[in-house]
């Protein structure tokens, strides 16, 4: 049976020309939507069959590097290919229950009357990494700690800030990056505890770093980059 996802709005919609694109375009990563409208409020209906939320999959475990520049990816995409369809960009819905993986993929899902700031939704969905990230995967806690200082520096836009991110695996920005920023990451976590082992790791075109590894008895902690970061 064909799962998907419901949500209802407040208000009446009449189809415009937003559904009408999304209609007869196969747009890449937006997922499949219909609407319709019941008892005076409108209703959106999304294909999410063999999908599961962003939310759901990472309810008890932790988000690594390759799932984070995954989805980075995946967000950059549909934005660009939803402005090629003169569709809104800030009308993608960026909450993670809204987030759905399948096909070894993100897919989102795009309501035509949102109105939500999405400067707002992006830094919660940062918040949400940061909450998750793994604190032992470097290249994770790097595009992290890139995003967070982006949203606070605020002079960003959400497509820059992604762009600048991703292009961090490049060796000059990398080495910038780690001379500026990772030693306030590294003696954060080593704070956590006094009895930590070094988790020694090799990044071909990087070079060697060394990063603090939990032991396994201890539970992990969410890194606070509120404590990372300071004007």
């Amino acid at each position: 049976m064909e799962r998907r996802l419901m949500i209802e709005a407040n208000e009446s919609y009449a189809e415009d020309y937003q559904m009408r694109m999304l209609k007869t375009n196969r747009i890449e990563g937006i997922l499949e939507v219909r609407s319709m409208m019941a008892n005076g409020r409108a209703r959106f209906s999304y294909d999410i069959d063999g999908m599961v939320s962003m939310k759901a999959a990472f309810e008890k475990s932790s988000i690594g590097g390759k799932e984070l520049r995954a989805l980075l990816e995946n967000l950059a995409t549909a934005r660009e290919e939803i402005e090629n369809h003169l569709l809104l960009p800030e009308r993608i819905l960026l909450s993670p229950e809204y987030i759905f993986c399948g096909e070894e993929r993100y897919h989102f899902c795009y309501y035509p009357i949102g109105r939500q700031d999405s400067w707002s939704s992006f830094e919660a969905l940062v918040e949400f990494f940061v909450n998750k990230i793994d604190s032992n995967d470097a290249d994770a806690i790097q595009m992290a700690f890139a995003l967070e200082k982006g949203c606070k520096e605020g002079n960003y836009s959400i497509s820059k800030l992604i762009s600048n991110v991703l292009q961090m695996n490049k060796k000059e920005s990398f080495e910038k990056w780690k001379e500026e920023g990772m030693r306030e990451i590294y003696d954060y976590v080593a704070d956590l505890d006094d009895e930590i082992e070094p988790l020694e790791i090799r990044e071909e075109k990087r070079g060697w770093f060394s990063l603090p590894k939990f032991r396994k008895k201890q539970k992990k902690k969410a890194l606070d980059f509120e404590e990372l970061y300071s004007e």
